[in-house]
């Protein structure tokens, strides 16, 4: 495992030290931190690769493996997208023996599935650019080189994913004064719902193009912020629900609403009328939450925030720009904004999600393998150490033997 940090310490070493001369002690230090990155980059793609060779070369070796697996094809190749660029990936192909069953056991063992072109951390880098800008810029922000993913790849992340986290549920229930609960939605447009050509048509001949993500918001309290009357202020125990949702009785009205006033327009008189009733049939459509919820609470004072959360958390990123989506594609991204918006970690979702699939699928390991194969991957003492990199005994090592030896910072 080590023959990469071999090869670091003999020629990348050389090159850090030219760097600073050249760069950083000219007065260069953008063009140092280029050099930097690159060398540190290709090093840990490097040692990457090792480890995966490694692991590989040890499970193949294995008394363990040799009494329950075949060697079916010695060296099969694929090629994975981390967060480092593409790795080439070398590994047998073994057949049990004792049902004749084949399997990759590093792909196993490291929880790759066969299909898989893109590790889970490069996956975690493209959704969280995504969510807020888009799938072209998700799929750049992959990794750490110029290797990217499709913005169809990245599409097809977010209509896979399942957004949903297991909640931790509280010994002791919160009591507060006041519950607030806020509801609007947005509008998005549409390219298709569930495939191209499936829009449908109205009445008077339009594209019913149009979906509504639904967006709840429930908060304990309004703080002031800042200086006394500054009219600043901030929602406390903020919490999002959303996605898209077919309608239930008030969405009903609303479309009976739509049938009376298209049957108005097709009996108007003048062109004018026809507008009229257009921009009244647009303006309930746009306004009908506020329509079917009525305040009555004997003169108290409400205020709302839901317009301008519909702006922050969906708008931004659904409808404040000339994009088209698929209804599948707008519930996803909702979902996702609002577990953003909640304090959720892209990459805890996907590792939960990777977890939640391996256990459901997983093949009975042969755990006395795996505890080999862990085993033999221990880092050993210092003595080892040592003999396996030349030159650490160097002044100027001084660095990576304290790493190595976890000696005090």
């Amino acid at each position: 495992m080590y023959n990469s940090i071999i090869e670091f310490i003999e020629k990348d070493t050389t090159k850090i030290e030219k760097f600073i001369k050249e760069s950083l002690l000219s007065g260069n230090m953008m063009c140092f931190e280029e050099e930097l990155f690159d060398t540190v980059l290709g090093f840990g793609r490097s040692l990457y690769q090792e480890i995966l060779e490694s692991i590989e070369q040890t499970i193949r070796n294995s008394e363990v493996r040799r009494q329950s697996y075949y060697v079916e094809h010695k060296e099969d190749h694929r090629t994975l997208l981390t967060r480092f660029g593409n790795l080439e990936i070398k590994r047998a192909y073994y057949s049990s023996k004792q049902d004749g069953k084949g399997v990759y056991l590093l792909d196993k063992y490291i929880g790759l599935d066969s299909n898989e072109k893109v590790s889970l951390a490069a996956k975690a880098h493209a959704l969280r650019e995504a969510v807020e800008t888009s799938y072209r810029k998700g799929g750049e922000e992959a990794c750490l080189t110029d290797d990217v993913i499709t913005k169809q790849t990245v599409k097809n992340l977010i209509h896979d994913l399942e957004v949903e986290m297991p909640e931790e549920i509280p010994e002791k229930k919160k009591q507060i004064k006041t519950l607030h609960i806020q509801a609007d939605e947005d509008h998005v447009a549409l390219q298709f719902y569930r495939k191209k050509g499936d829009l449908r048509i109205s009445e008077n001949g339009r594209k019913s193009n149009t979906v509504m993500p639904k967006l709840i918001l429930l908060y304990e309290d309004i703080m002031e912020e800042g200086k006394p009357g500054s009219k600043r202020y901030r929602l406390t125990g903020k919490h999002y629900f959303g996605g898209v949702y077919e309608g239930a009785e008030a969405n009903e009205d609303l479309e009976e609403v739509e049938r009376l006033l298209r049957k108005c327009g097709a009996n108007a008189v003048t062109p004018g009328k026809q507008k009229e009733i257009e921009a009244c049939q647009k303006y309930i459509q746009n306004n009908w939450l506020g329509i079917i919820v009525r305040y009555d609470d004997a003169g108290a004072d409400w205020g709302c925030s839901a317009e301008g959360q519909i702006s922050h958390v969906l708008s931004a990123r659904e409808s404040s720009r000339p994009m088209g989506w698929s209804k599948l594609g707008v519930h996803k991204m909702t979902q996702l904004r609002v577990f953003t918006r909640n304090g959720g970690k892209v990459t805890d979702l996907l590792e939960y999600q990777h977890k939640k699939e391996q256990k459901e699928k997983r093949i009975a390991r042969q755990d006395e393998l795996v505890r080999e194969v862990k085993k033999s991957h221990k880092i050993s003492g210092e003595e080892i150490v040592r003999k396996e990199i030349p030159g650490l005994e160097r002044t100027s090592m001084t660095w990576m033997r304290d790493m190595i030896y976890g000696r005090g910072a």
